[in-house]
């Protein structure tokens, strides 16, 4: 579950709660995507899609099998994205803003693969948070919702 601490976020009162499963899925990111387009029935989920697409690809890269949810608040004006896994390093997650990839050098060859991911959220939410969460770590992200009152 997200952390209960949110009230600093102005999105209004929480209207849906959403946990999907995805342990042992086959394709947990388009699983993922999916739920947040569903999800999302008032404003543009993009940014919400993106967020929930990166945070689980980085889960299932980063994490060894086990535990896998994506958690997601839906409020008046914004949602919450969130990924729980069992992995209990929290420190493995770098603190808010993530730093942008290296630029690359004239070669594109030498563009850097990872470190996109964390870049892209912190782009397109709000705040992220990560903490302890049972025998592992929940991250996430705060996203308004354009189009939203």
């Amino acid at each position: 579950m997200p952390p209960a601490d949110i009230a600093h976020v102005p999105f209004g009162d929480l209207m849906a709660r959403h946990a999907v499963n995805l342990e042992g899925v086959i394709a947990p990111q388009q699983v993922a995507r999916a739920k947040v387009r569903a999800t999302c029935t008032e404003g543009d989920p993009d940014d919400a899609v993106l967020v929930a697409n990166e945070l689980v690809g980085n889960a299932v890269e980063h994490t060894d099998d086990g535990p896998l949810e994506l958690l997601l608040d839906v409020y008046q004006r914004g949602m919450t994205v969130a990924v729980a896994d069992g992995d209990p390093d929290v420190t493995a997650v770098p603190a808010r803003p993530a730093r942008p990839p290296a630029s690359p050098t004239a070669d594109t060859e030498d563009i850097p693969e990872g470190g996109r991911g964390l870049f892209l959220i912190d782009q397109h939410s709000m705040t992220r948070t990560v903490e302890q969460h049972g025998d592992g770590k929940i991250i996430t992200a705060f996203i308004p919702l354009a189009g939203t009152n």
